[in-house]
């Protein structure tokens, strides 16, 4: 199958489909209206009712089956000092949605998540990709190709700026580790990842369901008194499905 058709799919089963179910939900009312026409010609309100459930039950479906995962997470000091991120992510829909890769990134509040990335570097190279996921590797190479080809083109062609091959998200590559990774907080303010292996490696997929973890965070690395944003991260399709935030401060 041609990766654009690949991607089209991906991007179909992951963009949380608002616009599909408002298409739908257009359909569906056209064909409520015409039903409703027809029923009250005919005098056949028994099919205009039953048309007209079966328009709601399949909107419903339809939502539920493409929805996007929630997410959530809080950050807990108890009685003792010690601080723990509690995570949560909720499926609403019928369909089982896989989990590609978790993560928490900590990092001060107003700092890039993509300059956090390059002082993890600075420590430790992500680790190698999964064999599941090395796809995502090979398709940013012949995206890094494509784009070589389109500057060449535009170079020869005159037609201003260069394409810009960074974007603004955090690839796989970037940001895969296997265990937990720290910068310190002496030069470098404190920035630490900690991957989620019970999401992505313990779970087959979620459910219907809500699912729940409790990580414990490692304060030693991080200033007292300064605020740090604690971002949970969700994966899937290769690229980041859910985002949420809270606030660290020790």
């Amino acid at each position: 199958m041609p990766d654009f058709i690949t991607d089209i799919f991906s991007w179909i089963s992951d963009t949380g489909v608002s616009l599909w179910v408002w298409v739908t939900g257009g359909v569906m009312a056209l064909i409520t209206l015409a039903t409703s026409l027809v029923s009250s010609i005919l005098g056949l309100p028994i099919v205009f009712a039953l048309l007209r459930g079966m328009s709601g039950v399949f909107t419903r479906l339809l939502d539920s089956a493409f929805s996007r995962l929630n997410s959530d997470v809080k950050i807990i000091r108890d009685t003792h000092g010690r601080v723990t991120a509690q995570t949560t992510i909720s499926n609403r829909g019928v369909k089982p949605k896989r989990i590609e890769y978790a993560f928490l990134l900590i990092a001060p509040e107003q700092q890039d998540p993509l300059i956090s990335v390059k002082l993890l570097h600075q420590v430790k190279q992500p680790d190698e990709l999964p064999a599941l996921l090395q796809k995502y590797k090979k398709k940013a190479e012949l995206k890094t190709k494509r784009l070589w080809v389109l500057r060449l083109i535009e170079k020869m062609n005159h037609w201003g700026t260069e394409a810009d091959s960074t974007g603004a998200t955090l690839s796989l590559m970037q940001i895969w580790y296997e265990s937990p990774v720290y910068t310190g907080s002496d030069q470098m303010r404190g920035v630490g990842l900690i991957p989620l292996k019970f999401y992505h490696q313990e779970q087959q997929a979620i459910g219907n369901e809500e699912v729940h973890y409790r990580c414990n965070i490692e304060t030693s690395y991080f200033r007292w008194g300064e605020p740090y944003s604690v971002r949970f991260y969700v994966y899937r399709n290769g690229h980041a499905h859910r985002l949420t935030q809270d606030l660290m401060v020790l």
